[in-house]
């Protein structure tokens, strides 16, 4: 099974558990901030594991980032499942409707 994992940071908190998803599916991890959100402690910054993932290029738009190279990697990637965060909107909508043009679980 092959899953696109759609979330805002790799957080300190966050890097065993990717780890272990990992091990047992093909997970693509796709991180749509910088880290650099109002609500984010700066000193805890973000990071990254034994895991494949990608922190995308993005734009900000008043308090909403928009990462122009999700759809694509999406649409391209062939997966099975997506997963995405509660975070942000932007990209709750892009899983939403590559999931539904591709018939795969959202």
């Amino acid at each position: 099974m092959k899953v696109a994992f759609v979330t805002n940071i790799c957080a300190h908190y966050r890097v065993k558990t990717f780890e272990i998803l990992a091990r047992y599916y093909n997970v693509d991890y796709y991180f749509f901030s910088a880290g650099d959100e109002w609500y984010w402690q700066q000193e805890h910054g973000v990071r990254t594991g034994n895991f494949h993932y990608e922190y995308l290029p993005g734009v900000r738009l008043g308090r909403t980032r928009f990462t122009p190279t999700l759809p694509w990697k999406l649409w391209r990637g062939n997966y099975d499942v997506y997963i995405k965060c509660r975070w942000s909107l932007h990209p709750v909508v892009i899983c939403s409707i590559i999931g539904g043009k591709t018939g795969r679980e959202v």
